[in-house]
């Protein structure tokens, strides 16, 4: 009992004591042995002291009140603010100046898992220094990667590491050397390296890249990143972005690279320099004020030809393939609860050598305007409008400004208690073309009305286990043609430069819609979505009586989905256009198969992974082009995800876009390498195995 009473009148008395030290800390010492003479406190025996700040264990201690100091003996633990966890043997705490001495050291940040072992750690207010030290966040027994270091340093409140005379080493084995090394261990952008790409290529030798990022304001940024291919030739790609407002955001790529005079001649390298410029920019609240809304979207491209885009050795520059067509586009809309405004415009060049870039149609610009729904004075009579204007020019070839007026006018009611929905529908359309470049072709005027009746029901039925939606809508049209002037329709016999402007000539028609879904009685989930429409050009006969089918199935299964969707041409008896998918996810085995067939292109897509052993997976994808029997894109990767270290490693067989005289794709064959530091950074690595002309 006395001794009770004197351990508790000494923790009062240290507390009192403690209150000098520092207007932040309130510190408490408890043990199983005190000893107080003069301005010096020892503690012995299961030490434990706490503040708001610290948490503290020690088989000794030694107070000194006057200095504020704190010494610590044998197996200290030090946890600080809840994050950093210290160990020690000896540990030296100033209070008043906030300072401290460790040796030797293993600290542990709790909210990177990064821990550094040393033999001496320093700590002045937020940066702890330390010598002969080694870090890492994986196991401290044994861990897979770490970096030792003579000295370093670490600022808990700037987040960052300094070390100097590194060396990484994976397991016990140095496998890298540099003076200087520096991270973050957060997410905040800082300015710095960025982790580089080493490659090779057999062709090409070394290739070693180095992001250089620049972030001096919160609001916008910089990247510079040179490369050097070592017998090709060099270069400098540059990223700005900027953030002007918090709708907003602007950025600009270019760069510049250079081949060497015997690579270009060697490979038909058509231009000795590759250059271009990117701009990227949107803004959604650029004049539009309370509940109106607006936008805008540019990205302009300028480059000499596709060595730009397929030099710049980004992750996405692989799926370059084959496209030697670049798009720029200027968007803007501007939308109020009455009227719909929007006009785009868009550039296409042909990059390829020897490209007729004359004979590119250019859409500069797109107008259109739409007026919302009105009532036409309580009659239940609603009418809108729409007009829309295109200019399409080229240097070469037919050009026209294409003018275009609807106005349709509707009527709805139901009958039979809801049961059935009737839409009446009268609309008014006019164009106008206005051809350019050619003597050939004489203007265009055509104007019609349409009498539309849609006649619907929605009926929903339940069952034991689930529910059934159907929905059922025929369309009757008939179209009156008022006027028609000039040269309007395309057909096989006239010049192909016309079919951009023509317009399809419409016929009365009946056309029927089956939309049906089964759910779940119990999760609502749907299981089974069908959708069939079909056109009856009831007045024509034989072949063009029927238009082509169009059939949509979806199956939802617990593990995926099931879809088919085709067109089917009843004049031909052919299937136009079909694509059918199938996708699986389940017990950690993922597969996508998709299957498209047109009148372009027969392709089929395959993506098949397995995570396995909980860290590891693997997979495989594909695009196949089943025209000409070759693989645009073949990969295999293996991706290993740990606590403190990943690696992605993939094998890549792919067409790549390349700014030779023909023109051809490349097809190469690349391995990457991904190796992930958590939380220091990555380390990426390429190499060429072999480079082919397409095939």
């Amino acid at each position: 009992m006395l001794r009770f009473l004197f351990l508790f009148g000494l923790f009062f008395t240290l507390s009192s004591f403690a209150k000098d030290i520092s207007n932040k800390e309130n510190v408490q010492i408890l043990a199983k042995n005190l000893n107080h003479k003069g301005d010096i406190v020892r503690a012995s025996g299961d030490v434990l002291v706490f503040s708001p700040s610290y948490y503290i264990t020690a088989k000794e201690l030694i107070y000194n009140k006057k200095n504020k100091t704190l010494e610590l003996f044998n197996n200290v633990n030090i946890l600080k603010d809840n994050k950093l966890l210290s160990v020690t043997d000896y540990a030296f705490i100033d209070f008043k100046n906030d300072t401290s001495l460790n040796k030797p050291i293993l600290m542990l940040d709790k909210e990177t898992n990064l821990w550094i072992n040393a033999a001496q750690s320093r700590q002045e207010q937020t940066l702890h220094s330390f010598d002969s030290a080694t870090l890492s966040s994986c196991d401290c027994d044994s861990p897979f990667w770490s970096i030792g270091f003579s000295s370093g340093d670490y600022d808990t409140e700037e987040k960052w590491v300094n070390t100097y005379n590194s060396r990484l080493y994976v397991g016990p084995v140095p496998i890298f050397y540099t003076p200087w090394f520096g991270f973050s261990t957060d997410n905040q952008r800082r300015s710095g390296l960025l982790q580089p790409t080493v490659g090779y290529d057999k062709s090409e030798g070394l290739l070693y890249t180095q992001p250089i990022f620049i972030a001096p304001k919160a609001n916008w940024d910089i990247e510079f990143t040179p490369q050097i291919r070592a017998r090709r030739g060099s270069g400098l790609y540059a990223n700005f972005r900027y953030k002007d407002t918090e709708n907003s955001y602007l950025k600009l790529k270019t760069g510049y690279f250079r081949e060497q005079s015997d690579f270009k001649d060697e490979n038909n390298i058509e231009n000795i320099s590759h250059y271009g410029l990117d701009i990227d920019y949107y803004n959604t609240k650029l004049l539009s004020k309370g509940d109106d809304q607006d936008g805008l979207s540019i990205k302009l491209s300028g480059l000499n030809d596709i060595g730009y885009r397929s030099l710049e050795n980004t992750s996405d520059s692989i799926y370059n393939i084959s496209n030697n067509i670049i798009t720029s586009e200027i968007d803007y809309f501007y939308n109020t609860n009455k009227y719909f405004g929007y006009t785009e415009f868009k550039y296409f060049k042909d990059v390829s050598a020897n490209a007729d870039q004359d004979s590119i149609l250019q859409q500069l610009p797109k107008i259109k305007l739409h007026s919302y729904s009105k009532e036409i004075k309580n009659t239940g009579i609603l009418y809108s409008a729409d007009l829309t204007y295109m200019n399409e020019i080229r240097n070469t070839g037919v050009s026209a400004n294409t003018y275009n007026v609807n106005v349709p006018l509707s009527y709805n009611f139901s009958m039979l208690d809801d049961f059935i929905n009737v839409n009446l529908q009268e609309q008014i359309g006019a164009s106008l073309i206005k051809y350019s470049n050619t003597n050939t072709y004489n203007d265009a005027t055509f104007l019609e009305n349409k009498h539309i009746i849609n006649i619907s029901t929605d009926l929903i039925k339940p069952y034991k286990d689930y529910l059934h939606t159907f929905n059922l809508q025929s369309t009757i049209t008939i179209p009156n043609i008022i006027k028609e002037d000039g040269d309007i329709y395309f057909n096989d016999n006239d010049d192909i430069n016309l079919k951009p402007f023509s317009q399809t000539k419409a016929k009365e028609h009946v056309t029927f819609k089956l939309n049906h879904s089964f759910y779940s009685k119990d999760s609502l989930q749907q299981i089974i979505n069908h959708k069939i429409d079909q056109s009856i050009n009831y007045k024509a006969s034989g072949d063009d009586r029927l238009s082509d089918l169009g059939n949509e199935l979806i199956y939802y299964y617990a593990y995926g989905q099931i879809s088919n969707k085709l067109t089917y041409n009843h004049a031909n008896s052919t299937i136009e256009s079909s694509s059918t998918s199938f996708k699986f996810n389940h017990n950690d085995i993922s597969l996508s198969l998709s299957h498209t067939d047109t009148q372009n292109l027969e392709a089929l897509n395959f993506t098949v992974s397995s995570k396995f052993n909980r860290y590891y997976t693997l997979q495989y994808k594909e695009n196949y082009n089943l025209d000409d029997s070759i693989s645009n894109i073949r990969e295999y990767s293996l991706y290993i995800n740990k606590r403190c270290w990943g690696l992605n490693i993939k094998l890549a067989d792919n067409l790549v876009a390349a700014p030779t005289t023909s023109s051809n794709a490349i097809r190469q064959n690349i391995i990457y390498f991904l190796f992930t530091m958590k939380p220091i950074g990555q380390f990426q690595q390429q190499y060429v195995i072999d480079d082919t002309q397409g095939n």
